[in-house]
């Protein structure tokens, strides 16, 4: 919620989990303006006690970089240590940054 709460916010187009028709992934929030997939990653993602991702997620990355896409990966955890402090405008400035830094130039 806190993500979907940020893009509003913003002001940015986006939709949730919604299949790719050309990866036919379904990223946790696409934006189609910027070709950017935001993917919270929870533990599963990760190899156990390491911050390497699983090899379906890499895979996953690199079919979206490949088809154009760009991926911005979060962790859940960070997400939830922001939320567990307060820290809704951290959340939403992190988000910012990754709209921002997918921009065309």
């Amino acid at each position: 919620m806190a993500i979907r709460e940020a893009l509003n916010s913003i002001g940015v187009n986006f939709v949730e989990e919604t299949v790719n028709d050309i990866t036919l992934y379904t990223p946790d929030f696409y934006l189609p303006e910027l070709k950017l997939a935001i993917e919270i990653n929870g533990n599963n993602h990760y190899y156990p006690y390491s911050t390497r991702f699983m090899n379906f997620t890499n895979a996953r990355n690199k079919v979206m970089r490949h088809y154009g896409f760009q991926v911005a990966n979060l962790s859940s955890t960070m997400i939830e240590g922001l939320l567990r402090t307060e820290n809704k405008e951290g959340i939403k400035s992190l988000v910012q940054r990754i709209v921002d830094s997918n921009k065309p130039q």
